[in-house]
């Protein structure tokens, strides 16, 4: 429960206080206007509860008027009260709460057992018993958030750093000036309930805010007890597996006839070698001139999308198949080494520039393009040629039963298979060659026609 207050001044001294609570049941928010009356009669602390703001400012005008004006007495408190509130603030001067401190307190702790007060010493009782043995020492909501992110930088890649802090500038715009152990289960889901997100970015929202919690408390850090985690007992929604979309071998020859000559090593290592489009970009014409020595295409684990989250694994090899040897040998021949280390431009190498790229290609070659179309390709045509799903997952950086369950059972031909790796580059040159001239016997051999341009009169 939630608790603040706006106050309605008339006549200068007459101020009449407004509560504004708010409580959630079941998810649900639901809030409450209630004006203060010390000066109902019989003399006696009312409140009037009202569902909208206006009504309850309306009460509080008029109440504040009537004061203003002699017309009420202010309301005694009986004996009882007086001694209940006199015995009430005795028990607290240990503790060095105010009353109403107190009041809110207790409130609060009732809202988190699920609103049962009967439970309150029970659940008092169970933290004593399973509390951790080293008290906890609360951080800021805005400082843990950008602690966190400090040490993810350079941790992950950009496109994750990037997602790290979109979600949690999401968590910071609700729960910024709280403390973490502060933010409950039911404050999530209310912030969830005000979004329209998809199952998928729900999901990720969730797991971020996980990871949050979950650095607060390692290491050194203990900013909340161990194993709280607001988002741990949310239930995740369902995600629908979406379909797998191919190119088709003339789109791939279309696309690289058609694009940008600085553009196409690249899109040879997305389409014929199965890297991702991001570890790609990450290639280095060092490796792509040892890939054509040995014949092998050798990422680094922090080129790749499984070393970068995992440090442990995720380097990995893949075959320079003959195609894509054709195009890269194609390429250096006709535009020469590259000034740029990186087999990806410049230009195109940033985060957003990348993520633009698709909408480039389908702009500049016609082709209708494919989510993922490239990568998508390989390895459902290099599955359907080699039948061997775990050497595929090897070369792709994917598990056996992903490629099983979204690219292995795509209808494909093994004839389209076979002619998406013969896509080859255009022969060198522009020049057609001529046939060669046929041997004519001498006996055919006119003789020179007397004339102006004929030697025969010389």
């Amino acid at each position: 429960m939630k608790t603040k207050h706006i106050e309605v001044r008339k006549g200068g001294n007459v101020r009449v206080r407004i509560y504004i609570i708010t409580r959630r049941k079941n998810g649900q928010a639901y809030t409450e206007y209630k004006v203060v009356d010390y000066f109902s009669t019989p003399p006696k602390r009312k409140l009037w509860a009202f569902a909208e703001e206006t009504e309850a400012r309306q009460k509080a005008t008029e109440l504040a008027e009537s004061i203003a004006k002699g017309q009420q007495e202010p309301a005694q408190l009986a004996e009882y009260q007086r001694r209940d509130f006199v015995e009430a603030v005795d028990l607290l001067r240990r503790y060095e709460l105010d009353l109403k401190t107190a009041v809110s307190l207790l409130c609060e702790a009732i809202d988190i057992i699920g609103g049962q007060p009967g439970h309150l010493r029970i659940a008092a009782q169970f933290y004593k018993t399973n509390r951790p043995s080293k008290p906890f020492e609360p951080k800021q909501t805005d400082n843990a958030v950008a602690e966190f992110l400090a040490t993810q930088t350079g941790i992950v890649c950009q496109r994750r750093h990037q997602a790290l802090t979109c979600y949690l500038g999401q968590f910071l715009k609700v729960f910024s000036g709280r403390k973490l152990d502060q933010v409950n289960q039911c404050d999530v889901e209310a912030l969830l309930e005000t979004k329209k997100w998809s199952p998928k970015t729900t999901n990720d929202f969730l797991g971020m805010i996980g990871l949050l919690y979950k650095f607060a408390q390692k290491g050194y850090r203990n900013w909340v007890p161990a194993g709280f985690n607001p988002a741990k007992d949310i239930d995740r929604l369902a995600i629908g597996e979406g379909d797998v979309e191919l190119m088709e071998p003339d789109e791939a020859e279309q696309m690289l006839a058609r694009i940008h000559p600085d553009l196409i090593p690249f899109l040879v290592l997305w389409c014929f070698t199965g890297c991702r489009k991001e570890e790609a970009a990450r290639v280095t014409w060092q490796q792509v001139n040892s890939a054509l020595k040995t014949g092998e295409l050798e990422l680094r684990r922090d080129q790749t999308k499984n070393g970068r989250a995992r440090r442990k694994r995720g380097a990995r090899k893949m075959p320079l198949l003959p195609n894509a040897r054709a195009w890269l040998e194609w390429w250096l021949r006709k535009h020469g080494p590259s000034d740029s280390e990186m087999v990806l431009p410049l230009r195109w190498n940033t985060l957003s520039q990348l993520s633009d790229l698709p909408k480039f290609i389908r702009r500049n070659t016609g082709i209708t393009w494919k989510e993922n179309g490239p990568r998508n390709s390989y390895i459902s045509y290099r599955s359907k040629i080699t039948g061997n799903v775990v050497d595929v997952a090897d070369e792709a950086g994917n598990s056996p039963a992903k490629i099983e369950r979204h690219y292995r059972a795509k209808s494909v031909l093994l004839e389209t298979a076979h002619a998406w790796f013969n896509v080859m580059p255009p022969p060198d040159g522009n020049i057609v060659p001529m046939p060669e001239p046929k041997a004519v016997p001498e006996s055919e051999l006119a003789a020179p026609v007397a004339g102006r341009f004929s030697f025969a009169n010389n």
